[in-house]
């Protein structure tokens, strides 16, 4: 008869047996104050048949068929012996002979020494460790300087001083996050305050030049204006740097695309002296700071969590006829101004030079004007109408 591996743990009142033996038939026990017997037909270490062992006790066991209890679940058959006498065997047999198909059951196996009063130390250093958890939490949610003085008391009583400093480093560190945070947001609303009286100021200043000077005034417009119009312009790069630093959610290409191209619109303009005191140059920077107008008070209401119809919708919806209108504009000055550049040269390279390259700049408007502006013009129309249709949406699920 072949010996089937048994696996064996206790506690202070039982003995537990598990016994490597599949699909157990036929189980017979033999059970003795300090003898133990079991055979059974089943499937083990060396395939089906028929499997057995018997064991000498360390101490007696209680050998009443109501305490020797015998179970054949599936892949084992599992038994519980009772104990005497209560308390711990330092080992299951009485004989140190050691036996190779007996194991230790390591996942029921009870430490000995893990006495009453070591059970009642960890309860105790539970219960503790709950009380800080609770103070912790209170200091996180309400922020009081009174738990927070009660929780250090506590913690210098419990020895847990250093735990606290530790825990208080972290809650510093959060302050300091929240403390930027609130940074962030008052930059944010002076930073659009200040870009939206910026660009309402320029508009107004051309509209009083026109009121007082009348028609005569589109000669003095540029003049006049140019340091305003480039000074707003280029401070709106800081939107871009906003969105690459993650402080606004608008993505950051179509503005870099605007702004450098408004920017570089004004040098052109600037270069070529019939455009400067053009009309269409006046209609097309009033068009440019009249579209800021109705974009910043939008983002100065978002930014302070205020929704208000009106502003929202005048900005998803003031651009549907000035951003067409500012690229027409854009358009056509470029074209106006290609002869200029063609015959006169001028941000060009003529040769000879060092480098042994000529460049016309007027060439490069005429390609960029053909190719790249078009493509442009629809990146950034399609832009602002995916947008504006989110936006919508948003509000009808707002009214609703």
């Amino acid at each position: 008869m072949n010996n089937p591996f048994v696996y064996w743990a206790q506690d202070e009142r039982n003995v537990f047996l598990r016994v490597d033996i599949r699909d157990a038939e036929d189980v017979r026990e033999k059970a003795e104050p300090k003898i133990f017997a079991l055979q059974a037909v089943g499937t083990a270490a060396n395939g089906r048949g028929s499997y057995g062992f018997d064991l000498d006790l360390f101490g007696e066991i209680l050998n009443d068929e109501k305490n020797v209890v015998i179970k054949s679940v599936g892949s084992n058959v599992n038994v519980t012996l009772k104990k005497r006498n209560e308390g711990f065997w330092p080992t299951l047999t009485a004989k140190n002979v050691r036996r190779g198909w007996l194991k230790i059951d390591f996942d029921r196996w009870i430490d000995p020494d893990a006495d009453a009063d070591a059970l009642f130390e960890e309860e105790e250093q539970n219960e503790r460790q709950r009380k800080i958890d609770d103070y912790k939490q209170q200091m996180m949610s309400s922020g009081n300087e009174d738990i927070d003085k009660l929780t250090r008391m506590f913690m210098e009583k419990e020895g847990k001083l250093e735990e606290f400093n530790g825990f208080a480093s972290l809650e510093g560190v959060q302050q300091m996050i929240r403390t930027l945070k609130d940074g962030a947001t008052a930059w944010l609303l002076a930073y659009n305050a200040l870009m939206f009286f910026l660009h309402l100021f320029v508009v107004l200043r051309i509209g009083r030049g026109f009121v007082v000077n009348g028609l005569d005034y589109i000669d003095q417009f540029w003049d006049n204006e140019i340091e305003s119009i480039r000074f707003a312009t280029a401070l709106q790069y800081l939107d871009v740097v906003h969105s690459i630093c993650g402080l606004t959610k608008s993505g950051y290409a179509a503005g870099l695309v605007q702004v450098t191209g408004r920017l570089a619109m004004t040098y052109i303009i600037g270069g070529c002296d019939h455009l400067s005191n053009s009309w269409t140059t006046a209609l097309l920077v009033v068009d440019w700071f009249t579209i800021e107008c109705f974009r910043y008070p939008y983002y100065i209401t978002a930014i302070a969590k205020k929704d208000i119809g009106w502003i929202t919708w005048l900005r998803y919806s003031a651009w549907i006829p000035l951003y067409p209108t500012g690229l027409l504009l854009e358009a056509v000055s470029i074209l106006r101004s290609i002869p200029f550049y063609y015959s006169s040269g001028r941000y060009g390279l003529a040769m000879p030079n060092p480098l042994n390259v000529s460049f016309n700049f007027g060439v490069a408007l005429m390609l960029f004007v053909a190719g790249a502006f078009p493509l442009i013009a629809y990146y950034l129309l399609s832009h602002m109408m995916r947008q504006r249709a989110k936006k919508m949406v948003e509000m009808r699920k707002k009214k609703c």
